[in-house]
Parts: structure tokens; sequence; C-alpha cells
């Protein structure tokens, strides 16, 4: 046996299962990167007017954990020593890092906080008692003394202020669809490689509309996955499928697009509850859209016509 020649063919079969690694996928963000930018969208300095500020109530719980921790807070009392020379009673800002909650809020290292809703803050012990002092809804107004100079920090409590300016801002993304899933008009597999990304909403010009892949029969809806990420990783596809009112009973549906209104929802029609949650706050909204990604089935209650309606969503 020719020992040089057997190893002479095995080499071009090893080259042959030779494979391109594929690129590893870009990390995610940090998690302070994360939640940087919760905090830009649920904490807004308003234009033209110093010192006031949008926030959304969520940030303002976050607050009042913080406070009740008691651990990490960078406020100090002023000292005895500092009120007999003439500093005020009250807690001056420590060290902030950059970003950070208190930077949003607009703190800054070296301002003394003098009056929380127009009571003074409480020394160190009784710290637990401004959490009572923080409203849930209108507007929390706190002052601060900066380089000798008294101003007001006004924060306008705007519920689901997080949630409008995700939709708002968040930017456009599409997605391509598995081989073979490409709507009527679009190239087939195999063909022309210049197809691109698929936008169920915008069709080409010259083409007809794409359809719109959700099958329902018997109250039970089937999404495919691709079309599902489509509709909820980009703000203004979910705005362009259903927009809406939180009301006492549930929400208000004002406007339904193509695979809303394929799934059998209407105008006028409340949803009341989704996977047992209710919806009628703009906060459980918020929750709800948040666990989009994460779910593939959804039972949706909803009232039209005096009539309870209940729709079951597969993603798969």
């Amino acid at each position: 046996m020719d020992v040089g020649s057997e190893t002479a063919e095995a080499e071009p079969d090893k080259k042959r299962k030779r494979r391109k690694r594929k690129p590893k996928p870009e990390p995610p963000p940090p998690p302070e990167a994360e939640f940087d930018t919760a905090l830009a969208r649920s904490i807004i300095a308003v234009p033209g007017e110093p010192g006031l500020y949008r926030i959304d109530p969520f940030v303002l719980t976050l607050v009042a954990d913080t406070l009740g921790r008691e651990q990490d807070i960078p406020f100090a009392r002023t000292t005895k020593k500092q009120r007999r020379d003439g500093v005020p009673a009250a807690f001056r800002v420590g060290e902030l890092p950059k970003p950070s909650l208190w930077r949003r809020l607009g703190l800054r290292p070296g301002d003394l906080v003098l009056e929380v809703q127009g009571a003074k803050p409480p020394g160190p012990k009784r710290l637990l008692e401004l959490r009572k002092r923080i409203p849930r809804e209108g507007t929390l107004s706190v002052a601060v003394q900066r380089n000798g100079t008294t101003k007001s920090l006004r924060y306008r409590i705007e519920p689901g202020l997080a949630w409008t300016q995700y939709l708002e801002v968040e930017g456009e993304r599409s997605f391509d669809p598995p081989p073979g899933k490409r709507s009527s008009g679009g190239s087939s597999p195999g063909g022309s490689s210049n197809s691109g990304k698929l936008s169920p909403s915008k069709p080409s010009s010259g083409s007809k509309p794409a359809a719109v892949p959700v099958t329902c029969k018997g109250g039970t809806c089937r999404v495919p996955q691709w079309y599902f990420d489509s509709l909820v990783g980009s703000s203004s596809k979910a705005r362009q499928q259903m927009r809406g009112k939180s009301i006492g009973s549930g929400y208000r549906i004002s406007f339904v697009g193509p695979a809303s209104r394929k799934a059998g929802f209407a105008v006028g029609e409340v949803i009341t509850k989704v996977n047992g949650s209710r919806t009628n706050n703009q906060l459980a909204m918020l929750g709800l859209y948040g666990r989009l990604k994460s779910t593939n089935k959804f039972r949706v209650e909803s009232t039209r016509g005096g009539r309870n309606r209940v729709t079951t969503i597969i993603v798969e």
C-alpha cells in the first residue's frame, strides 16, 4: 500500500470540508448604555423653559426606591459648622457620574437641595419621609441653591412618556423573510439577487401591495415570526398597525393597520386584557410592549358593539 498517495488523496477532502466561519454577532450594548437610553426617553428638558422637565412616573418610582435603600445616595446633610458659617440647612449634592439619573434630573455636584414640594428635606434619619412627598401626577417642585443663587427644578409628570418617546424616536428597521416567504411581486428564491429587504407596509412603486401573511380561523390567528418581528421591532411599523388611547375600561383603538385588520380588530373596539393583564393605563401598555418580543402566544380580550370577544394570536 502506498501510504504517501493515500495521504495525498485525503488532503483535498479535508480542504473541501472546510467552511467559512460566520462572523460573530456584535455584542449587545452594556447595561449602562441601555439604562441611559431609557432615561433619555423618560426625562426630557422642555426647550425654552429652564428648570422644567417632562418625566415618566417610573423614574419617580426609581428615585423613591433609591432613597429608600439609603445606599450610594450622593447627598449629605450640611453640618452644624457649615450652618453656623451661613450655609443653609439642606442636602449637598456630591460627585455624580456621567451619565447618571441625578444629572438627568438637572442636579449638579455642589447643589444644595433646599426644599421638596415646599417643605425642607428631613434629616438623614428621616430621609424615608421624603418619598411621601413625591406625587404620582401633576408637578413636583424642588428648590436648589447653585453658586449662591436659588433656582427651581420642576418635573411635569407624564404617564407613558417613555412609551410615547419610543414610538416617536425609534429608527426604522426591516427584516428579511426566510427563503420562499416573499410576497407576490417580489423575487422568488434563486431569482435576482437585488430583491432587497421586505417592507410589508411599503410596497415598491408599480407593484401590488404586499400580502399580509396573517391567517385566521375560528378566533385564532397565526403570524410568521419574521413578520411579527418586523412589526414590533420598529416604532413606525407598530404605529402603522394599531394606535389608540387607554381609558378606564381598557385600550380604545382609534386606528388599525393591515395586520391588525386581518386579525379582526376594528376602530372603536376596546382591548380590555392581554394575557390576563389589564390595558387601562399607559404604564400597563408600556409593560405589555416590553414583553412582546419574548412572547409567542397572546390571548386578547376585547369588547365591540356591546359584545365580548377573545382573539388568540400565535407567533410561529
